[in-house]
């Protein structure tokens, strides 16, 4: 296919070329377009952007062969490291962040964090996490019901404050607020 020709809307998603003198549609720039769209539905719940987002990201999907190696795009199949793997995965993560039903259901995951996470254990009741900042705010997925969160201040873990956490039950997404602690501890006991 002639990159110049090469159409912007794909199979219904909007793709990204890095510069008017370089045309080729590439899986990392249109995973960042996505990303800020899926952004821009989580600050304002504009079921457009969703699917912008949605469509754009399956698109970036492809670009992904079954060993792990990332293509620039369908028609340059070159191998870019900083974009298949600095950008291109960062994007995609952040777009879950934004709209967190799009993680594997049934899975716990961290999602986003303020902070440097520098430690995170999945177990089968609950997770644990630390961050490098004593305040932050996280976004999580869970594949449980949390009963218990707990934040760990001077090294005695406290419960968190209901006031510090929101829960949707229909997606099992939670969003923690941390003062002063940078362990947590989330139970479904």
């Amino acid at each position: 296919m002639d990159v110049k020709n090469e159409p912007g809307v794909q199979w219904g998603a909007n793709t990204v070329s890095e510069q008017i003198a370089d045309m080729n549609k590439m899986g990392s720039h249109t995973s960042r377009y996505a990303s800020i769209n899926a952004l821009w539905y989580e600050l304002t719940g504009d079921a457009e952007a969703k699917e912008k987002a949605f469509r754009s990201f399956n698109w970036a999907s492809y670009m992904c062969r079954e060993n792990g190696w990332v293509n620039v795009g369908p028609v340059d199949e070159s191998l870019w490291f900083s974009d298949g793997y600095g950008d291109y995965i960062r994007h995609f993560i952040a777009g879950m962040a934004s709209v967190p039903e799009w993680a594997p259901d049934g899975q716990t995951h961290l999602l986003r964090s303020t902070s440097l996470i520098t430690r995170v254990s999945y177990q089968a009741d609950g997770v644990r996490y630390s961050a490098s900042d004593a305040s932050g705010s996280e976004v999580l997925r869970l594949n449980f019901k949390p009963t218990r969160l707990l934040a760990a201040s001077d090294g005695l873990m406290k419960e968190i404050q209901s006031t510090d956490w929101t829960l949707d039950p229909q997606l099992n997404v939670l969003k923690v607020s941390r003062r002063n602690a940078k362990d947590v501890y989330i139970s479904a006991n």
